[in-house]
């Protein structure tokens, strides 16, 4: 789906592409289960696993026990 860049492996990538293109479509952010559905990924512990790397790296900030709480900070550069 992704370009790969430097700090985001192509599924981090397309993890954060997912989650911007959602934000921007919606009033609300999605849950991880309707990010994940977004992504055709059955597999949610999957999307979080991505989700934390995201956020550790400072793409996004994320409440993992509330909901809708994912909002973009930056988006990668390139």
């Amino acid at each position: 789906m992704g370009t790969v860049h430097r700090e985001l492996t192509g599924r981090q990538e397309d993890v954060l592409q997912g989650l911007i293109k959602l934000v921007a479509s919606r009033v609300w952010p999605p849950t991880v289960a309707e990010l994940a559905a977004y992504l055709d990924d059955a597999d949610t512990s999957v999307v979080r696993f991505h989700l934390m790397a995201l956020r550790r790296k400072g793409y996004i900030t994320w409440e993992p026990k509330k909901a809708r709480t994912m909002r973009v900070l930056r988006q990668p550069s390139g």
